[in-house]
């Protein structure tokens, strides 16, 4: 009856045995048991930069398998940690998807990525929204499915993505500007421009206003300021600032 002992490591093993396509089970079944589902490795995927990673003495072992379905399996296990550990995990599952599609295809061809590390140092050493705040969230908005009842504000704008339309009731962020821009490109070109001249002219009228009421300010403030009224009380009054003040 053989005994208990110790065995080589997994990511001696990683570098060397697990690369055999005969030792392909090996690998299989530690993926089925953490997917929780029958896996089968059908080879491994090397790039230079996973080959670089096999130096013997490395601290860390990368390995890029293809499963069944053509899905793609990045294992790394590391051992020392780095400042940067989270985002080049990242960069390594992003880097494995738009790795599988060609330029001028379609973009169906691109896999399921699933991404193991089996980390040997403690990961408190990284903030746990660390790893939320940068990996990617999706939201997948299905306009025609949308009942057009407003509960939330950001129904709002799947409202006006599905209807073209801005009710007046409206209010969330953003929305009065899109509906100002819409409307614009609507116009034709001799429509636009003529728009375009009345803004203009508006902007000329409210700079002369606003010219003319600071003029005003600044008079009143001259002249409370020459019957020795407290700096403080003349900013209240015109609304200019005290350091303002003193230079008139």
């Amino acid at each position: 009856m053989s005994q208990d002992r110790p065995l080589i490591s997994f990511d001696y093993a990683a570098k060397t045995v697990l690369r055999d396509p005969a030792n392909f089970g090996i690998l299989s079944g530690f993926l089925s048991e953490l997917l929780n589902k029958d896996v089968a490795v059908q080879e491994i995927l090397e790039s230079e930069s996973l080959k670089e990673n096999v130096i013997e003495g490395i601290n860390r072992v990368d390995m890029k398998v293809k499963i069944d379905n053509s899905e793609i399996v990045v294992v790394e296990i590391q051992f020392e940690h780095e400042v940067d550990f989270v985002q080049k995990t990242l960069f390594g599952v992003s880097k494995a998807i738009t790795s599988q599609h060609r330029k001028g295809e379609l973009f169906n061809d691109i896999k399921k990525v699933y991404s193991i590390d089996i980390i040997y140092f403690d990961r408190s050493l990284y903030a746990a929204e660390q790893f939320g705040d940068i990996y990617p969230e999706y939201y997948l908005i299905e306009v025609n499915k949308f009942d057009e009842k407003i509960r939330t504000r950001f129904d709002e704008w799947i409202y006006f993505l599905k209807k073209d339309e801005v009710k007046q009731e409206f209010t969330a962020k953003g929305l009065e500007e899109a509906k100002e821009k819409l409307d614009y490109l609507k116009l034709s070109l001799e429509e636009q421009a003529e728009y375009d001249r009345k803004m203009n002219k508006r902007s000329s009228f409210n700079s002369v206003m606003l010219t003319a009421r600071l003029e005003e300010k600044i008079e009143i403030a001259k002249n409370m300021k020459s019957e020795d009224i407290s700096l403080d009380i003349i900013s209240k009054v015109t609304g200019l600032s005290v350091k303002e003040i003193e230079k008139l």
